[in-house]
């Protein structure tokens, strides 16, 4: 319990979908939509519905890249999908993947996340 508090506490917390939809413009059920197919991360917070990475927005809109890795992480539940993106990974030199995402390193955070859980890998 205490570690996924930390990771919920990383990087800003988690928002609301009333507030994921009011930041992007766009509607609950489309927000839900994205994170049913992948593009948004979100967390089942019992009965409360799903809370959403404050990380994953930028001024403009979702983190550039993110849906790409969201796609290589799709067999993951959230919380490991949560875990990568925050934690230090050797396949990225010891940053975390969120860190190499924002300095516009898709790629290999791509690459990355496709190995993730896999033996010997980060």
């Amino acid at each position: 319990i205490e570690a996924r508090q930390r990771l919920i506490d990383a990087e800003g917390g988690l928002l609301r979908v009333a507030e994921v939809a009011k930041f992007l413009g766009i509607s609950r059920q489309a927000v839900d939509k994205r994170r049913r197919l992948g593009r948004l991360l979100g967390l089942q917070r019992g009965r409360r519905g799903y809370a959403y990475p404050a990380w994953q927005f930028t001024r403009s809109g979702t983190l550039a890249g993110l849906e790409d890795v969201l796609e290589a992480l799709r067999e993951r539940d959230p919380w490991m999908q949560l875990s990568f993106m925050l934690n230090a990974n050797s396949r990225l030199g010891g940053s975390d993947p969120l860190s190499e995402l924002r300095h516009g390193k898709t790629d290999a955070v791509r690459e990355a996340a496709l190995s993730y859980g896999e033996q010997g890998a980060d």
